[in-house]
């Protein structure tokens, strides 16, 4: 049923069409799986606009594994054999009044057998957050198989799926300039560094409040109130970093002072 639920959600956001769910149901059929990761393995869908689609619709934080150094004390929380049957890696680990909670990335955080099972395996309450499927794969073979399974784990950059060249990326261009960071955050520092992209986060894309100003404004009458719509659901997508709204904001105003930019 989550399964069904997450292609559900990837066709009523239009990312995918109903021949293309029924592909990939029949992937996962003959070969298991899950729906989220045989279609972005297919080139049917973009990996980050799956992870923003769900982020935005199920409420959950996305992970982005390049800003977050694992313990290996924390990794191997989880054993093995479970973290390939579930596809889920334990992430961080923080002491809160009631108690630890395990920060869980899950390529299904709708799997609440997967919740059940890492929570009674570990013996503390967790915390999902979602990430690719294609790369909680990568890292359980980088670490167990390249690192024996010792020491902590970084991964060093991104992993990308099979060539999809083919698949048209202009949709997701205007907002690549607000997607990176030159600051290496801490280990310990994840969350507020923006390893976590939480449905807080906003940004500030030209092009875009200006389409509003043209076809919206005039509809809602209330510049103000399309701009604070538009904030609330790019910060929802995950799309940039707090300190990238910052950065542009601030060029902004210096240009508007006719200062340096």
């Amino acid at each position: 049923m989550a399964e069904k639920r997450i292609g559900e959600i990837l066709m009523e956001a239009g990312l995918i069409d109903e021949a293309q769910l029924n592909e990939a149901l029949e992937d996962q059929k003959a070969l298991g799986g899950r729906i989220g990761g045989i279609l972005v393995d297919k080139c049917m869908l973009d990996g980050r606009e799956y992870l923003l689609t769900l982020s935005f619709h199920l409420g959950v934080p996305t992970l982005d594994f390049t800003k977050v150094t694992i313990p290996g004390a924390v990794m191997r929380l989880i054993k093995k054999e479970m973290a390939w049957n579930y596809m889920i890696l334990p992430v961080s680990v923080k002491e809160t009044r009631s108690g630890k909670v395990l920060t869980l990335a899950m390529a299904d955080p709708t799997d609440l057998r997967a919740i059940d099972a890492a929570e009674q395996g570990v013996k503390m309450k967790v915390e999902p957050v979602l990430a690719l499927e294609l790369e909680i794969r990568h890292i359980l073979i980088d670490y167990y198989e390249n690192n024996y399974g010792n020491g902590d784990y970084r991964l060093e950059r991104a992993v990308q799926p099979v060539d999809c060249a083919g698949r048209d990326k202009a949709v997701y261009e205007p907002f690549a300039k607000f997607g990176s960071s030159s600051a290496a955050p801490s280990p310990s520092s994840a969350a507020a560094s923006g390893a976590f992209l939480a449905p807080e986060d906003a940004c500030a894309c030209d092009d875009v409040i200006r389409e509003l100003e043209e076809k919206l404004v005039g509809e809602y009458a209330n510049f103000s109130r399309v701009l604070r719509a538009l904030l609330k659901l790019l910060f929802a997508k995950g799309v940039v970093q707090r300190e990238d709204l910052t950065e542009i904001l601030g060029e902004m105003k210096a240009r508007e002072k006719g200062g340096p930019v």
